[in-house]
């Protein structure tokens, strides 16, 4: 049944569902396991950070003309 609705897409709606794939594979499926810090609510902060940069770097890669944006505001989830 993939097959055939494969074969119905248009080539560049194929072209997007699999550079979403490609991205979701290599920033979001594999997010690395919460690392204890000297708190509770830092361990919870670090952990956010890491989710929102590969949730960054995803949208970075899957929607046009967002990249700059992203890049921006990505120093607003850094920890001091």
């Amino acid at each position: 049944m993939a097959n055939d609705i494969e074969t119905k897409l248009l080539p560049n709606i194929k072209e997007f569902v699999d550079k979403i794939h490609n991205a979701f594979v290599m920033d979001l499926r594999d997010l690395p396991r919460c690392i204890a810090r000297e708190t509770a609510w830092r361990t919870m902060a670090s952990q956010m950070i890491v989710y929102a940069e590969a949730l960054m770097n995803f949208c970075q890669k899957t929607i046009p003309g967002k990249a700059n944006e992203f890049v921006k505001s990505a120093h607003l989830f850094r920890l001091t």
